[in-house]
C-alpha cells in the first residue's frame, strides 16, 4: 500500500461515521474549505469517502466543484498591524470559519471589518486562560 492510499484510508476511517448535515453537498464543500491547506489532496479524499459511502452523485458534484478562495489573507492581517504568531493564526482561522459558515458569502470588506473584533475576542480568551494558570 502506498502512502497516498494509506492517507486516503485513514481519511475515510476518520470521517466515515461523522454525521452529515441535511444538505450533503454543502456539508462536504464546507469540510473541504475547513481542511484546505491542512490536508493534502482534500478534494480527492472527500471524493473517495463519498464513493465509499455509496454517494456517487455528490462525489461527482464535488469532483466538478472549484472551492472558492478565502477573500482575506494573512497579508491583510499584517496590514492591520497584527504580528505573526498564535493570535494571528487563530484570527485567520476564525475569519475562515465565519466565511464558511456564511456559505462563502462574506466579502473581503465584510471580513476585514471583523478583524479587530476577532483579535480582541481571541486576546481576551487568552488572557482568561493565562490568568487561570497562575
Amino acid at each position: 500500500m502506498s502512502n497516498e492510499e494509506l492517507c486516503n484510508c485513514l481519511f475515510i476511517v476518520k470521517y466515515r461515521d461523522k454525521e452529515e448535515s441535511e444538505d450533503v453537498l454543502k456539508h462536504y464543500q464546507h469540510l473541504i474549505a475547513r481542511l484546505s491547506g491542512k490536508e493534502k489532496k482534500v478534494i480527492e479524499r472527500v471524493v473517495e469517502l463519498l464513493k465509499y459511502k455509496g454517494n456517487e452523485k455528490v462525489a461527482n458534484a464535488i469532483s466538478a466543484w472549484t472551492p472558492p478562495k478565502l477573500p482575506i489573507t494573512g497579508k491583510d492581517l499584517v496590514e492591520q498591524n497584527l504580528s505573526k504568531g498564535p493570535v494571528f493564526a487563530k484570527t485567520l482561522d476564525e475569519l475562515r470559519r465565519r466565511w464558511i459558515d456564511s456559505d462563502f458569502q462574506l466579502t473581503y470588506d465584510e471580513l476585514k471589518v471583523q478583524i479587530t473584533e476577532v483579535v480582541d475576542t481571541i486576546r481576551q480568551k487568552w488572557k482568561i486562560v493565562l490568568e487561570g494558570t497562575h
